[in-house]
């Protein structure tokens, strides 16, 4: 699944639920820049607007300042694009800083790097994300546990929730 797939499907659907005032956060490298730009168009054609891209090294942990200027910034949705083990902090500072309830998260890539696995379901709650689930199964007795109408080829919305 590409990043310009997930942004087409998860950005509509997030800025119909939440509005139209997104903030960026991503890893500076070749996805994020790429994932960015792609949420960047999917946002500005369907007439939001773009607070600001925060970018950060692969191995930045703390997060304190940044959690600081969304908050100032009060968009309506935070977009995280952030990889690998150094960014999972961010996750459990912005939890700290109750900032879970107060602006909605998304993101293209959550669950990829095990997150949902490595935090605690209260730091890894309460965000929207989507991704593809490929229908593989290497056990015969094993049965899907979504719509046989699914389409597995379709990016699927989900919440952080549903990985628990």
């Amino acid at each position: 699944m590409t990043p310009a797939q997930t942004a087409e499907k998860l950005v509509p659907y997030a800025m119909e639920k939440w509005g139209k005032k997104v903030y960026i956060i991503a890893a500076d490298y070749n996805y994020g820049q790429i994932t960015s730009q792609w949420l960047k168009k999917y946002v500005l054609q369907n007439g939001g607007v773009v607070a600001s891209f925060d970018f950060f090294p692969l191995d930045v942990t703390n997060f304190g300042p940044t959690i600081s200027k969304i908050q100032a910034a009060k968009p309506d949705i935070l977009w995280s694009v952030l990889v690998g083990g150094a960014h999972i902090p961010f996750y459990r500072q912005w939890a700290a800083a109750g900032m879970r309830a107060r602006i909605p998260m998304a993101a293209s890539n959550f669950g990829v790097g095990n997150e949902h696995i490595v935090l605690s379901p209260m730091n890894a709650t309460a965000f929207w994300f989507a991704t593809i689930i490929f229908r593989i199964s290497r056990r015969p007795s094993t049965k899907p546990s979504w719509p046989a109408s699914t389409n597995a080829s379709a990016p699927i919305i989900l919440t952080s929730q549903s990985l628990r």
